[in-house]
């Protein structure tokens, strides 16, 4: 048997998580793997990693990436996971539930062996064991983000902890514990801010245009906001052992809330749309356009208005098939932003 000589590259692991939910269709999962890979080259490129000079292998619900040496990896945990989480946030918005994604990624570095059925090597593995981890799938559970990410503690402490755009600040240490591996990771859960972005029904909508003093005068029904999100955080994790979709749903919404009247603006649009996801698959439509119209409004407090209108135009969507009274409600507020296809 000849020498094998082994080459170095920057290692990404990608998974969907529950890529096999039973409520997705075979044609659903190929709608999740065709918004992944447009995800993922999308984030590439706009972090200026030329897509076809990296290795992939399909992993069915996810991929294995392998970046030449001479791309840098700080690029990787500078612009990638940003471009990344806004990529995966824009497919999302216009998918329906079943279509919808969120990812767990890792990063790693070393070497890496090839032979005749594809790569192997101790790195790779170290990179699979770090995207698997219990840790790291709770950490997405838990977060109202579209993306967790894990990376090695070598990386972390060779690249990560260098450059303050990558963050340092916002991870943190875990202890990474699956089948034979024990290593040590670093977990960062990107600002969901960069993502997209029930609270009152559409009745109780202050008059205002959606401002940031509008939102404020709308809050403060929640007392301690920092305890309400904390208690329904905790509620949440109860109810993901439950099949209750409608508690769920709630749940979301209050969070959503909390955080809104917190300006954590970001994390409300998180919760606000994994809420309106919990209500179309139950089929509550009267929920969901509720859950819409507030997204809009938070969406338009973050700056995100192109959002803003597609959330209102849907809403507005259901309250016609519908024949609510409220529709002119949000063409109102469609108004305020210019759509002249509803004047």
């Amino acid at each position: 048997m000849h020498q094998q000589w082994p080459f170095h590259r920057t290692i990404m692991v990608a998974d969907v998580e529950r890529f096999s939910d039973p409520a997705r269709t075979n044609l659903n999962q190929l709608a999740v793997r065709a918004g992944f890979y447009n995800a993922v080259v999308q984030a590439f490129r706009e972090s200026g990693v030329i897509w076809g000079n990296c290795e992939k292998e399909d992993r069915g619900d996810g991929a294995l990436i392998l970046v030449p040496p001479d791309v840098s990896k700080t690029c990787l945990v500078t612009s990638l996971p940003d471009t990344l989480v806004a990529a995966v946030s824009r497919h999302n918005a216009l998918s329906p539930p079943a279509e919808q994604m969120r990812l767990r990624v890792a990063l790693h570095a070393g070497e890496v062996y090839r032979d005749g059925h594809g790569v192997a090597g101790a790195a790779l593995n170290h990179a699979f064991r770090l995207v698997e981890a219990p840790v790291l799938k709770s950490a997405l559970e838990t977060s109202p983000g579209v993306l967790a990410l894990i990376v090695s503690d070598w990386l972390f402490g060779e690249i990560v902890r260098h450059h303050p755009a990558a963050e340092p600040g916002s991870y943190r240490q875990v202890d990474v514990i699956v089948k034979e591996t024990s290593v040590q990771g670093w977990i960062r859960i990107p600002d969901p801010d960069i993502a997209q972005t029930f609270a009152s029904p559409v009745d109780d909508l202050p008059s205002g245009n959606g401002t940031a003093a509008d939102l404020r005068a709308s809050g403060g029904h929640l007392g301690s906001i920092d305890a309400a999100v904390d208690l329904h955080q905790n509620m949440l994790g109860i109810l993901n052992q439950t099949q209750s979709g409608w508690q769920q749903g709630n749940v979301l919404k209050q969070l959503a809330d909390a955080c809104r009247d917190q300006g954590r603006i970001g994390h409300a649009i998180g919760y606000y749309q994994r809420a309106r996801t919990a209500f179309q698959k139950i089929g509550d439509d009267r929920a969901e356009a509720n859950i819409l119209v507030e997204l809009g409004r938070v969406q338009r407090v973050g700056g995100l208005a192109d959002e803003a209108r597609l959330s209102w135009q849907l809403a507005l969507r259901i309250f016609d098939k519908t024949g609510d009274t409220r529709a002119e409600k949000v063409r109102a507020q469609l108004r305020t932003l210019g759509d002249r296809s509803v004047l």
